[in-house]
């Protein structure tokens, strides 16, 4: 019978040709060659480099306080106790096309997904929770203040950090430096 001399395998326990696990670490450092330039490049050309400086944002994410669904604006003060209570409707603000006038006690404005809260307006009832009468809305006590409401830099606020340096540029991070303005 003959003895078959096994070399070592990836079925074996122990390599005796491997190299030390901190050893082999150590090579790989020594041979590391950091990256010192830097250099600016359109946002199209970015994917796959790595941010060289702390990116902060200039802008306010939203950048004004917004409704956060198709609703009425109303001013918090007005929300009944108990019961219900009836508000006269006095225009529109669109998303891009704010209402400019003001809302006064007891009054409301239509308002549109993302268009900037009236003024003095503070709460958001969704349209789903209000009966309307002719020009003239009914509201009831389960309302909260506040509600439906974003308010301005909620998202990310003016002077935020958004990508550390030395963050790898995917294509979310690209889009979002891009909605930036940067």
């Amino acid at each position: 019978m003959t003895n078959i001399k096994y070399d070592p395998s990836c079925m074996d326990d122990y390599d005796p040709a491997s190299m030390d696990a901190e050893i082999a670490q150590q090579h790989i450092l020594d041979n590391i060659v950091p990256v010192i330039e830097t250099e600016s490049v359109p946002l199209r050309d970015a994917l796959h480099r790595v941010v060289a400086d702390d990116i902060r944002s200039a802008i306010n994410v939203p950048s004004h306080t917004n409704s956060a669904m198709d609703g009425y604006a109303i001013r918090a003060s007005d929300i009944p106790q108990s019961g219900s209570s009836e508000f006269k409707l006095t225009g529109t603000a669109w998303a891009g096309r704010p209402f400019e006038g003001e809302v006064n006690p007891d009054e409301c404005v239509r308002i549109m997904t993302g268009a900037a809260m009236p003024k003095n307006t503070d709460t958001v009832v969704m349209q789903e929770h209000v009966q309307i009468n002719d020009n003239r809305i009914i509201i009831d006590a389960n309302q909260k203040p506040g509600q439906n409401v974003r308010q301005a830099g909620e998202d990310i606020a003016d002077d935020d950090l958004v990508l550390y340096n030395l963050n790898y540029l995917q294509a979310a991070y690209i889009l979002l430096i891009a909605s930036l303005g940067i």
